[in-house]
């Protein structure tokens, strides 16, 4: 027959094997837990590394936004700016761009450069030469752009001021 004292022990060591296993399972659970502990941070600095590459191609996007709305205004005013010439014929084979009648503001008279007003460029063309035709020795004077370098030859009588 099994006594109180004997059932008292077994209880006792019932409770003990009940505590190592709680151990255990603690310990398992331990494990477990620094486990999904390591895989928790490297999903964390996975999609760290996932908003900082966002946020660099945001950053880039808003950049190349105002790239283009530069690009935009200055196009924008070029087209303004444009209507205020046109292409004439400034002496026989030589054209440039002029300012169109009651355009000029209080800019002085200026012949562009007709291949860098093309290129959206408003380029004076320069004289150089300036003392051909004096004193009868040429009669022809030539106007040279500093951008591209292309020129135009009008009659020494032919500039700017003078009407066409």
């Amino acid at each position: 027959m099994v006594t109180g004292f004997e059932i008292g022990g077994a209880m006792g060591g019932l409770k003990a094997a009940l505590e190592v296993i709680k151990g255990l399972k603690s310990t398992a659970d331990a494990v477990a837990i620094n486990d999904a502990k390591i895989a928790l941070q490297g999903a964390i600095i996975e999609a760290q590394g996932g908003l900082m590459a966002a946020q660099e191609a945001h950053s880039a996007n808003l950049q190349r936004i105002d790239e283009l709305e530069k690009q935009l205004a200055a196009s924008k005013n070029w087209e303004t700016e444009k209507q205020r010439y046109y292409l004439a014929t400034v002496d026989a084979g030589a054209v440039a761009y002029i300012h169109k009648q009651g355009m000029e503001g209080d800019e002085a008279p200026v012949w562009l450069c007709q291949p860098c007003f093309d290129e959206q460029h408003k380029s004076s063309l320069q004289l150089k030469d300036p003392n051909a035709g004096k004193n009868g020795a040429r009669d022809y004077r030539r106007y040279a752009c500093n951008r591209c370098s292309g020129d135009v030859v009008v009659r020494y009588s032919k500039n700017p001021s003078t009407p066409l």
